[in-house]
Parts: structure tokens; C-alpha cells; sequence
């Protein structure tokens, strides 16, 4: 029978320590005001002077910002302004549990978050508190002794996507006015019991390193175990959502060992391996396969899959001030890889035969390559009239507004 886990009423919680509230916009050591007017500190994807940009390129009808905005709202907008927060507690765990709920409505507090942070608009910005506030004080997470999940590790994997979203909707939303300081008390300490729940996983994937040499899935590739272990979905999707729930709740501590170069599983280390895994290079040339779950003669999408985790990795690095000179050597090397999938320049593709190759996810997620450096190759494989439409369900959202064209 699966094992109960009760939910913590977080909103019945104090203060958590260190927290200092000012004002009734305000967490932690933000001083928060609204996107009209004003600076706030954003961490998790844009910056408030990315937001700036953003919203003078929507004023100013410059593409392809103007019409991701156009296409953003009449297709998302009035799905987010009907939804209602449907909970999942955590408990009553089945053996195969995706987490609909949480992916349902972290997607849905993500929408209504951008579209209020870019807009100013308060009917997104009440929708956005309404959501974030039903799962703080009616949800907790998972842990991985607790997980029910068809293979238990995966678990903080299924979860990352929709803790990732809330926690996105959280850093661009914080500035709402309708929140008081309770309301930012109970975010907060629902975010660090994110964080620290989904540590659960990661401290299960430092016991699994391991060492040798394995096959990749239907391959006569081999590569170095450790770095596939470090480097694959199961790891870096969880330290994703992990790391942006560490930082929306400023948990200072939690944020420093995800660096530490003492924790195997550290964010700089799992970026490298996960953009060149083969780090003795025997058997994989580098950037030849860029990411561990690439799958010859199977699916190779979880290529551009992860790249786009590590891209986000990356961003929110470099909100934090920390070292990205070797991220950006590695992502620049992978990007420009994928870039070969869509020949734009008359190259000869990697694809054969037995790929599989969803055409439409690598254009689209070829954006951040876009926003993070502007070569022209990537903007021959974005093409000029679909970045409008692109679209991430899972973690980003609209792709060409979270990670705009420069």
C-alpha cells in the first residue's frame, strides 16, 4: 500500500529565519515594487532590465517580441483567467505518478505571472497570488523516501517542472501588491521545503555516480559513468527547479552548496558534464553526442532537452553573479552542434537513418541560443516568422519573451 504523506500547512508557519519583510511588496531583502514603475530584483530568468526591454519592444511593435506577446495572450490568456488552483497534496502516492496537478498548475501561475509582470495588468497578477497561495498552504513536496514514483529516483525529475514554473511565477510576481508580508512569509517557507525536498534526490544521485564505462541505449558508444550520472535529465531537471526555489525564498545557504565544489552533484560541474559527458574522450567525441540522453538510432530530442535545462542553469548563474565563463565555452560548443540538425548553412545533418527528430523542438528551443548569442547561424535556424509562436510547456513558457532575440 503507498506509503501517506500529510501535507505541512506551511501558511500556519512563522517567519522563517533570516527573513526580513519590508513594506507590504516586500520578502527577504527585496525591496518590491510594481512593473509600472519600478525596480525589483529578479533572479530566476529575466532580470527587471531584460523586463524593461521586453515590455519597450512590445510598446514599441518591434518583432519578433511584439507579436510573442500578441500570440502569448490571445492563446494563454483566457485559459489562466478561467483556472481554478486544483492541489495536489503530496500524499496518497500511486506507482506511476506524473504529477498532472502540479505540472497543470505551475504552468498556469507561470502564464498568469509573465502576462502580469509584462503587462501590469492586475487580474493576472491575483490569478498568479491565487495559484501560488492555494499549493503554499495545501501542498508539499515529495520526498524521495517517500516516493511512490514507477522508478523512485525519478521523482524530483517529474516534480521539477511544476516547481520550477510556480517558482518563476513567484520571482516575476513578488512585486503584486496584493500580497502582505504573511503572504510572502508562507512563499517563503513553501520554497524552501522545495528546495530542500528535492535535495532528497539529489543526495540519492551522489550515492550513484559511479565509475567504469557504460553503453548509451542502443549503442555501441560507450562513455564515462560518473559524467552520465551527473550530467543526465534525472539530475540537472530537479537542480534546476531546486536552484529557483532557492532562490525566490533567498535560501543563501542552500544556494552556496549548490555550488560547492565539495558536492559532486555541484551546478557548474553538472552543466560541464551535461554539455560534454566523455570527459576522458575514448569513445564519444566532444560535442559528438552533447548531452548523456542523446539515444543513437532512437530519439535524439533529449539532446536539445537538456540543453535547454543547462541554458536555464546558466541563466540563473549568471543572475547570480557567479562564474559563466566556462558555461558559455560549453553551450556555445553545444548549441552550434545542434545547430548542424537544421543545416542551416548547407552542412551535412548528424541525422540518420534510424533518428528520430522532432524538427519543431530544436527550432524552438534554438531561441536561448539566440538571446544567449546572437550568431547568425542560430538565427538561420530560428527562421523569421515562427519565433513567435514558440512555445515551452514544461519549464520556460513563451520561449521568445523569457529569452528574447537581442
Amino acid at each position: 500500500m503507498p506509503k501517506k504523506h500529510r501535507p505541512r500547512r506551511v501558511g500556519l508557519l512563522t517567519r522563517p529565519a533570516g527573513a526580513v519583510l519590508k513594506g507590504d511588496g516586500a520578502r527577504l531583502k527585496y525591496v518590491i515594487k510594481g512593473p509600472a514603475g519600478g525596480q525589483a530584483e529578479y533572479n530566476v530568468l529575466l532580470t527587471a532590465s531584460e523586463l524593461d526591454t521586453v515590455r519597450s519592444e512590445i510598446a514599441a511593435v518591434h518583432e519578433p517580441t511584439h507579436g510573442a506577446w500578441d500570440t502569448f495572450v490571445s492563446q494563454r490568456s483566457s485559459t489562466v483567467l478561467a483556472a481554478t488552483p486544483d492541489v495536489y497534496a503530496g500524499g496518497d502516492i500511486t506507482p506511476i505518478n506524473t504529477y498532472t496537478q502540479l505540472d497543470v498548475d505551475g504552468h498556469l501561475c507561470r502564464n498568469a505571472a509573465i502576462l502580469w509582470a509584462l503587462s501590469g495588468t492586475s487580474s493576472y497578477g491575483a490569478k498568479a497570488q491565487e495559484f501560488l497561495l492555494a499549493w503554499a498552504t495545501g501542498n508539499q513536496a515529495v520526498p524521495y523516501e517517500d516516493t511512490g514514483d514507477y522508478v523512485g529516483y525519478q521523482g524530483g525529475y517529474h516534480q521539477s517542472y511544476g516547481y520550477y514554473s510556480f517558482a518563476l511565477a513567484y520571482d516575476l510576481v513578488k512585486g503584486y501588491s496584493g500580497f502582505d508580508s504573511g503572504d510572502h512569509a508562507t512563499l517563503v517557507a513553501w520554497f524552501r521545503d522545495i528546495a530542500d525536498t528535492l535535495k532528497t534526490y539529489w543526495d540519492f544521485w551522489t550515492t550513484q555516480l559511479g565509475s567504469g564505462r557504460q553503453a548509451y541505449r542502443w549503442s555501441t558508444l560507450t562513455m564515462d559513468t560518473y559524467c552520465f550520472n551527473r550530467a543526465r535529465d534525472t539530475s540537472v531537471c530537479p537542480l534546476a527547479a531546486q536552484l529557483a526555489a532557492a532562490i525566490v525564498s533567498d535560501y543563501t545557504d542552500h544556494i552556496e552548496m549548490l555550488y560547492d565544489d565539495a558536492n559532486p552533484l555541484n551546478v557548474p560541474d553538472c552543466m560541464h558534464d551535461a554539455t560534454q559527458p566523455d570527459n576522458d574522450g575514448d569513445d564519444v567525441p566532444a560535442h559528438g553526442v552533447p548531452v548523456p540522453n542523446a539515444q543513437i538510432n532512437a530519439t535524439m530530442d533529449y539532446m536539445s532537452y537538456n540543453t535547454r535545462v543547462i541554458t536555464m542553469l546558466y541563466k540563473m548563474s549568471k543572475n547570480l553573479g557567479r562564474d559563466t565563463a566556462g558555461m558559455v565555452s560549453d553551450l556555445h560548443a553545444t548549441w552550434t552542434y545542434l545547430a548542424l540538425f537544421s543545416n542551416p548553412d548547407g552542412e551535412s545533418s548528424p541525422i540518420t537513418s534510424g533518428d528520430s527528430f522532432q524538427m519543431s523542438l530544436l527550432t524552438a528551443r534554438m531561441q536561448q541560443a539566440v538571446w544567449m548569442f546572437g550568431d547568425q547561424r542560430f538565427l538561420n535556424c530560428v527562421g523569421s516568422s515562427t519565433p513567435s509562436g514558440f512555445y515551452d510547456v514544461q519549464y520556460i513558457g513563451p520561449i521568445t519573451l523569457m529569452f528574447p532575440t537581442p
